[in-house]
């Protein structure tokens, strides 16, 4: 369905919706094990966001990226380390403070 709303989207010219519809998407995928897709779609729609001064969607890219590669483990996890501070640098959001957060050992906290 996220393919298809992205499809709907594209032809449409609904960029908003688009690049919000990579963060459905990015999420399905790894959720299927498609992983490296998936994270493709996530930093895809994170860039997109950015470009387009879509905080919020960025922030929920950000948020998404760094709770997968906590849940598909090592040696991802520890990647989320070069994430976190874009989530307070930018200010995006709800997700600056609620995202779960990256400690050296490679372990979260909230």
């Amino acid at each position: 369905m996220a393919e298809r709303a992205r499809s709907v989207a594209e032809a449409s010219g609904a960029d908003v919706i688009r690049i919000w519809t990579y963060n459905f998407l990015g999420v399905a995928l790894v959720g299927v094990g498609r992983v490296e897709e998936g994270f493709e779609s996530l930093r895809r729609s994170y860039r997109e966001a950015m470009q387009h001064e879509l905080r919020w969607i960025a922030g929920t890219a950000l948020h998404n990226n760094c709770a997968l590669m906590k849940w598909v483990g090592e040696p991802r996890a520890l990647q989320t380390l070069e994430w976190e501070p874009m989530l307070s640098a930018r200010n995006v959001g709800i997700w600056s403070t609620t995202s779960p957060v990256p400690v050296e050992d490679g372990s979260m906290y909230c």
